[in-house]
């Protein structure tokens, strides 16, 4: 089953999985213990990717959409400016970080991706969500019913 989720929903769908535990940063996709790299998946398939349980490797595979998400929407630029090397005022480079973080906000909203779910990862993260406290239904409703309607459709 395939299934498109926006930036929101998958982030809240990792979370169910996983608990408060989210990837806190972006790696550069070719580093050494990034999955994006060829020869880092074909090590780690080699060596240690079986291992995992099912809903470890559903949570590796929502993390891997979700940095995606995040090259894609221009997290990876978002860094701090040496304000002497652009030789450039402190309120020039504010307000160009200011205007790229809200074009990065912007393109994190529009943006979505297809999930290839096999019926075992679908039955997991429904259950999943099913168990997000009573909180998160009640502050977003919307999300979390179209949320569960794709899983389970």
């Amino acid at each position: 089953m395939t299934i498109n989720l926006s930036h929101r929903e998958l982030s809240l769908a990792l979370f169910a999985l996983e608990g408060s535990v989210l990837p806190a940063n972006v790696e550069d996709p070719c580093s050494p213990d990034e999955h994006a790299c060829p020869v880092a998946d074909s090590l780690e398939e080699m060596f240690g990717a079986r291992n995992l349980t099912p809903k470890k490797r559903l949570a590796r595979h929502l993390t891997q959409h979700l940095q995606q998400g995040w090259l894609e929407c221009g997290l990876m630029n978002m860094r701090k400016t040496d304000h002497e090397q652009l030789g450039t005022s402190n309120e020039r480079i504010a307000r160009e970080q200011e205007l790229y973080a809200t074009r990065m906000a912007e393109n994190i909203r529009k943006w979505s991706c297809e999930i290839e779910l096999d019926s075992e990862e679908q039955r997991l993260l429904s259950e999943a969500i099913g168990r997000l406290p009573r909180s998160a239904w009640l502050s977003m409703p919307r999300t979390m019913w179209r949320l569960r309607r794709k899983v389970r459709s």
